[in-house]
């Protein structure tokens, strides 16, 4: 079983995303620099991103300040079985003069595991086994949690990785707001 390293932690339960929450997933074209440039050079003309005409079965969305092109197809997730937020220390050592080890370095992880019901899981295994190479971009409430380069076909089982403390908060606040299916 492979696991996506993306960012975030892990709580064990099952739960439904609420309506208009769901969990996308969704590639980002790659190459796409000379399609974005066009965009930009067509929106500092005073056009709108609405109007734009994409390639087919491609469409324009912004992540932060920047445009990304991206692939229609998407797999929406609206239930999971289980989020798992976790915390670990990790440590750097270096040796000092007379050989003894200190911690030189030390830093939290924080991850949030999800595990997709197994329909969802095969689509996600297929959608992923399909699009090795490209970048996998992770949408939840609308926002980008993640956008790893998929590497290998991932599993049912995904584990999301966030550096800061304040991300990792806001994403477990927002999975928070999920129903928890009894």
């Amino acid at each position: 079983m492979h696991k996506l390293l993306l960012g975030c932690v892990l709580l064990t339960m099952a739960f439904a995303v609420h309506a208009g929450s769901p969990l996308i997933f969704r590639v980002i074209i790659p190459n796409s620099r000379a399609e974005t440039d066009l965009l930009k050079t067509f929106l500092q003309k005073g056009g709108k991103l609405d109007d734009y005409i994409a390639p087919p079965d491609t469409e324009f969305i912004t992540v932060g300040k920047d445009y990304v092109l991206v692939s229609k197809r998407q797999i929406t997730v609206t239930k999971v079985m289980e989020v798992s937020p976790r915390e670990r220390v990790e440590q750097d050592y270096a040796s000092d003069k007379n050989g003894n080890q200190k911690v030189k370095n030390q830093r939290v992880i924080r991850t949030i595991g999800v595990r997709l019901y197994p329909k969802d899981g095969m689509k996600f295994e297929d959608f992923t086994a399909r699009h090795i190479g490209y970048q996998l971009l992770i949408m939840l409430d609308g926002n980008v949690i993640s956008a790893p380069t998929i590497n290998q076909k991932f599993s049912s089982e995904l584990s999301i990785t966030v550096g800061s403390k304040a991300r990792f908060q806001k994403l477990l606040t927002t999975l928070k707001t999920i129903e928890v299916i009894p």
